[in-house]
């Protein structure tokens, strides 16, 4: 399975999947331009895309996403957040399956300040390989055995967070949504630990804070505990 992240952060993000017969985009946060220029102007080659949940950073470009030709999958809470209807937006819901080509996806509820987010499971037909990936939660609840390929957010190190409140760096407030919205290092290492991934082939961590996210710290930490590669975006 081939995982190509194209943006990642508060900025941003947007991630591109395929099995080599078929192609998914997860959310387009950025401008339609760069997603384009990060496909080599394919975009006519992505057969579906994912949408977690409805904050810009994740949601900017779906209506020009749809425009394209391009299905969107999503809750029905995120679509209704968006003002979205149409044939091209496919509601779906946590735990029911579906599929988009040679990938069948199971939604997951993820814990965040959003509508109804979610999280998703893309198993390939193709590969027999399959990729976990949520973002944007202060946990995740689900504990999904015999895991290939991990793309999870890691927004924050508790030790980094800590300091940066101390010092004045992090505001209070900001401090406890992160906390309350993001997932820190502590709680994925826990989740890490607790699905004893033995099949686990990469991870990668995404949507780390500019302020409170150490990447350094994160990749050693998560590679020492998996024992596979780890890529910081």
């Amino acid at each position: 399975m081939d995982i190509q992240i194209i943006a990642s952060g508060s900025s941003g993000n947007c991630c591109r999947v395929s099995d080599g017969k078929t192609e998914l985009l997860i959310d387009a946060g950025i401008p339609i331009k760069e997603i384009n220029k990060a496909l080599n102007f394919n975009l006519h080659g992505i057969e579906g895309m994912l949408l977690t949940h409805e904050h810009g950073d994740h949601s900017k470009s779906v209506q020009k996403i749809i425009k394209s030709g391009i299905n969107v999958y999503s809750s029905a809470g995120t679509f209704e957040a968006l003002g979205i209807s149409g044939h091209r937006a496919k509601t779906v819901k946590a735990l029911v399956p579906f599929e988009v080509g040679t990938f069948k996806i199971t939604p997951l509820e993820t814990v965040h300040d959003a509508a109804e987010p979610l999280g998703y499971l893309i198993i390939s037909r193709e590969t027999k390989e399959n990729l976990l990936y949520f973002t944007d939660t202060s946990y995740f609840k689900y504990v999904v055995k015999n895991i290939n390929y991990l793309c999870v957010e890691c927004n924050y190190d508790e030790a980094t967070l800590t300091e940066n409140t101390e010092n004045g760096g992090t505001n209070t407030s900001l401090a406890a949504r992160n906390v309350k919205n993001h997932m820190g290092l502590g709680t994925l290492i826990d989740y890490i630990n607790a699905v004893k991934c033995t099949e686990l082939r990469e991870i990668h961590i995404l949507h780390i804070s500019q302020n409170n996210g150490n990447a350094k710290l994160m990749k050693s930490e998560i590679q020492a505990i998996a024992g596979v590669p780890v890529y910081t975006h």
